[in-house]
């Protein structure tokens, strides 16, 4: 059986959609019209830079909707450039497999337990893989925009500093500005966890977000706005070469980049994420358990190469290893 572009079951390198997953990810049974080549985007990803709709972010990524064509016969829904519910990860010369990691990244945070953004592997007409990630801050129904904030913009502070702050100080943001920063916070310490498992550790103030959902009550004059952590999308997988010297996070934690123990966490969740002993234990129990028993087979069912499949294998057996010790 041919493997689905999105779970990644199957045995066989030719790929399909389960038309569970695909309603997941695009709401139709079937996968809208998606025909590019790699040359094709990036001369879009140039138009919509000089159209104001292109994205923030390191490596390239195109703006996307999904578009029901209702004049033709018979009437298809198509996938075209601008502004809407989807974000394209395009293929990057200096980054290999960029989506192929980030698909694997993005799966193994949900098998987690922990909310991710819906996403899907698509093939170029070139041949590249390219990730589709559903946005959150849109609508199902409706694509106007949910109101969303970075870290930065949350603290009122430039992009150019989005590394001049610590994982403790995005703990005091979020106790904040969530209305509910026990339950936020418990999640924020979970997902630190779970960037220092994966190796996602390029972690900053530009990809950490609140998403506000805005309850009327009464008038339309009298709104509520009520901020949660956005599901995990932005992740930055570690490049090929994950056996060289890295940082283990970007954002310091107790005042170390590199060298972090369990220590580190322990103190994170008892001072910044305000935890009682008994999250923090069930915190630590559940995301260790869960980590060791899902990555093998979310690994296996990835796209990436067994080269690459083997330096995750080594990284996360050491951190897990690591948080495990005391």
């Amino acid at each position: 059986m041919s493997r689905c572009y999105i779970c990644g079951e199957g045995n066989s390198d030719a790929g399909h959609y389960h038309a569970e997953c695909l309603q997941k990810v695009f709401r139709a049974q079937a996968l809208p019209d998606f025909d590019c080549s790699l040359e094709e985007l990036s001369a879009q990803l140039k138009e919509q830079a000089l159209s104001g709709i292109s994205l923030p972010g390191e490596y390239p990524a195109l703006a996307f909707n999904s578009k029901v064509l209702r004049w033709c016969d018979p009437v298809c829904r198509k996938l075209l450039p601008g502004a809407g519910e989807f974000i394209l990860d395009l293929p990057c010369p200096s980054f290999p497999y960029l989506a192929e990691a980030r698909h694997f990244c993005l799966r193994f945070a949900a098998a987690l337990k922990i909310e991710t953004a819906d996403c899907a592997l698509v093939r170029l007409r070139s041949k590249e893989f390219a990730l589709f990630r559903r946005r959150s801050d849109r609508t199902t129904k409706v694509r106007f925009p949910r109101h969303i904030e970075d870290f930065c913009q949350l603290a009122e502070i430039p992009a150019r500093q989005k590394y001049w702050y610590s994982i403790d100080d995005a703990a005091a943001l979020v106790k904040r500005v969530s209305d509910s920063p026990s339950f936020s916070l418990v999640r924020f310490f979970e997902r630190t966890l779970f960037y220092f498992i994966s190796g996602c550790g390029d972690v900053h103030y530009k990809n950490l977000r609140m998403l506000c959902r805005r309850v009327v009550v009464g008038s339309y004059r009298n709104r509520v706005s009520k901020y949660d952590l956005e599901p995990l999308s932005d992740l930055m997988p570690p490049a090929l070469n994950i056996a060289g010297e890295q940082t283990d996070l970007a954002l310091p934690l107790n005042g170390k980049n590199s060298g972090i123990q369990r220590a580190d966490f322990e103190r994170l969740g008892t001072i910044s994420c305000c935890l009682s002993k008994t999250q923090m234990r069930n915190a630590f129990n559940r995301i260790l358990r869960d980590a060791a028993r899902q990555y093998p087979l979310v690994l296996k069912r990835s796209f990436l190469p067994l080269e690459y499949q083997e330096c995750f294998r080594n990284l996360i057996d050491e951190r897990i290893s690591t948080l495990s010790e005391g």
